[in-house]
């Protein structure tokens, strides 16, 4: 018997040693079955022959997904629907470890089986959406994002959200993607991290022009932050970026933001005076400081 033979009895098995109540031939797509799934996933039956397979049969299946072997990942998952939601050692299901290798076709694949958790998090409190966001994996990320199930607003163990990811990481395609989906639960633009810092913030920090632009065309709030010196422009002052700058303070006068900029303007320049630089001396050129 070669190998995948011996594999495919060995779902065969698994599939007759190890029973569901509700029965796989019925079960719903919805998350409370697939967590549900999940849940029963680990051991069945401590021990036994039955779940030695199963945890066989899910290590084949992350081998087929690191492959990118869609014809394997196929014939796992419809001899054994039971593994659509097994862990890994970093405790990624297979939606994740698809996601995070920009695995598209397996992807899409995976999101079509019965009882999958879509939202779920790996050790790094990551999920499959957060994963594809700092792969850079654009393709991956609209799969996901066009499943009303996948939830863009979910924060990693850091408390930061797939849009802050992408914006620190300076993926400004893909910042422009999460923002762009319109769905019921919406995107929270301005979510502020236990950094303090909004993803326009992170962009500044990083110097990511691109997407400061992608973020001000989205119309995210120019001012929000847990202090006012982790205002984006004092951000982008401190890190002496004219064209950041310059992005900002034209945003803030198109949106009549004139006193919350100049409030965040004067903790700039009490900065640069502690630093020795003379008032509205900033950088040469830039209207900084007295800008309105």
């Amino acid at each position: 018997m070669n190998k995948k033979s011996f594999l495919m009895f060995s779902l065969l098995l698994s599939s007759f040693f190890v029973k569901s109540s509700d029965g796989f031939a019925e079960s719903k797509s919805s998350e409370a079955q697939g967590q549900k799934y999940a849940e029963e996933y680990v051991e069945p039956y401590p021990g036994s022959y039955a779940a030695s397979i199963l945890q066989m049969n899910s290590e084949s299946l992350f081998e087929a997904i690191q492959d990118g072997d869609i014809v394997e990942v196929r014939e796992l998952l419809q001899a054994n629907p039971r593994i659509i939601n097994s862990l890994d050692a970093m405790n990624s299901t297979p939606l994740i470890k698809a996601s995070a290798l920009g695995r598209e076709e397996v992807v899409s694949f995976l999101l079509e089986q019965p009882g999958i958790v879509v939202n779920a998090k790996d050790l790094f409190g990551y999920t499959a959406l957060m994963q594809a966001c700092v792969g850079n994996h654009e393709s991956v990320v609209a799969v996901l994002l066009r499943d009303d199930r996948v939830s863009s607003n979910i924060c990693d163990a850091q408390g930061k959200s797939a849009l802050i990811l992408a914006c620190r990481a300076g993926y400004a395609d893909i910042a422009q993607l999460l923002l762009g989906f319109i769905r019921m639960e919406g995107i929270n633009h301005n979510l502020v991290d236990p950094s303090g810092l909004t993803a326009l913030g992170h962009a500044c920090t990083e110097e990511n022009v691109d997407v400061v632009r992608v973020l001000i065309r989205s119309c995210v709030d120019l001012i929000s932050a847990a202090r006012p010196e982790q205002s984006p422009i004092n951000i982008a002052i401190s890190r002496g970026n004219n064209e950041i700058i310059s992005l900002l303070i034209d945003a803030s006068e198109r949106a009549g933001l004139g006193s919350a900029m100049q409030r965040a303007s004067q903790v700039a320049e009490q900065q640069a005076m502690l630093a020795g630089m003379m008032p509205g001396m900033m950088m040469p050129g830039i209207r900084i400081i007295r800008v309105f």
